[in-house]
């Protein structure tokens, strides 16, 4: 995921959830319009 990606989703999850670092982790690990792109070998 792009850097600038990353930053505007963590903003958005965290204007959203608070300070709910759980809720936080999962979604950030979440793939919601294929920014998190898994390179196959």
């Amino acid at each position: 995921m792009p850097l600038e990606t990353a930053i505007v989703k963590l903003m958005w999850i965290m204007g959203n959830f608070g300070k709910d670092f759980e809720t936080i982790k999962k979604m950030m690990l979440k793939n919601f319009a294929g920014e998190i792109r898994i390179k196959k070998t």
